[in-house]
């Protein structure tokens, strides 16, 4: 009982020892405990008043603990710490929110939550909104800013800054089986699942990829497929008998052939007519038909 107990506390000191990514602050003052519950209290940053966004190195966070004899172990190389807040602003939200939409359309994203608040503390009471300016390389991003232009009772143009959150889900394709290079992406050897938004690095395989592409590596058993995991599936194999078309334009001839090569949609390969033991350069039209160009 006693091992059970000690273990269980090593398991939350190792979880208390650990930087997380982001943290929200509500007081101008973050300190130890924010970071760390069971540390003694002192003074990390201070920051101004006006301030909702405070980004902070790991490495600097690290050391000023270390000062104190206490050793935690940073989990990224950047800290984000973000002011507590209820000023969201929701015609931005009903904005932003779309443009989401329509990008990952082909994913089938689902948007549980868009939230815009000012980067700084203002009221925008009095401010007419005009436009604002949401770069295409925003929208690969799950936070981000970006300004939004108003004119107040002068008629004068102000640029506010906002910072958005998208939280959503996307239709991601996973492996439920080992796959070797070759393999043909099938109902057998993939699942449909879901994943946060946060988590896209790269381009997502979609479920119109079934049965369309090959896996080019090797890939483990739940694995979220990319695009460039996919290689164009493979129509012939080596040895196979094919249909050879010849088109000059004027006269069409077809004959039987032997792939010498394996060969996907659109790609060149090899073949032999067994009657003249000749050799070709033709492109794979489909499964066992391809053409002399």
């Amino acid at each position: 009982m006693r091992l059970l107990l000690a273990c269980l506390l090593a398991c939350c000191a190792l979880a208390n020892d650990k930087i997380q990514k982001r943290y929200e602050f509500s007081s101008n003052i973050i300190d130890s405990q924010l970071i760390m519950p069971s540390a003694p209290p002192f003074t990390l940053f201070e920051l101004a008043p006006s301030a909702n966004l405070y980004r902070a190195k790991s490495s600097l966070i690290v050391e000023k603990f270390k000062q104190h004899n206490i050793t935690l172990i940073p989990t990224s190389t950047i800290v984000e710490f973000v002011r507590t807040q209820n000023d969201r602003v929701p015609f931005l939200e009903e904005k932003i929110g779309p443009l989401f939409v329509d990008e990952y359309a082909r994913y089938h994203i689902l948007v549980q939550d868009v939230i815009v608040t000012p980067l700084n503390n203002i009221s925008l009471e009095g401010l007419h909104f005009q436009d604002f300016q949401f770069p295409k390389k925003l929208h690969k991003r799950a936070t981000g800013s970006f300004p939004a232009n108003f004119i107040d009772e002068l008629g004068t143009m102000k640029r506010i800054y906002f910072r958005y959150e998208i939280k959503a889900t996307l239709e991601a394709i996973e492996t439920t089986k080992k796959l070797k290079v070759g393999d043909v992406i099938s109902p057998d050897s993939v699942s449909i699942t879901r994943i946060p938004f946060v988590k896209m690095a790269r381009e997502l395989a979609t479920k119109a990829d079934i049965d369309k592409y090959s896996i080019a590596s090797y890939t483990a058993k739940g694995t979220i497929l990319h695009q460039n995991d996919l290689a164009p599936k493979i129509v012939i194999r080596r040895g196979d008998s094919v249909f050879v078309l010849v088109n000059d334009g004027r006269v069409i001839l077809s004959f039987d052939g032997i792939a010498q090569q394996d060969g996907a949609i659109g790609k060149k390969i090899r073949v032999k007519n067994p009657r003249t033991n000749k050799s070709y350069d033709v492109i794979v039209i489909d499964e066992k038909r391809v053409e002399v160009r």
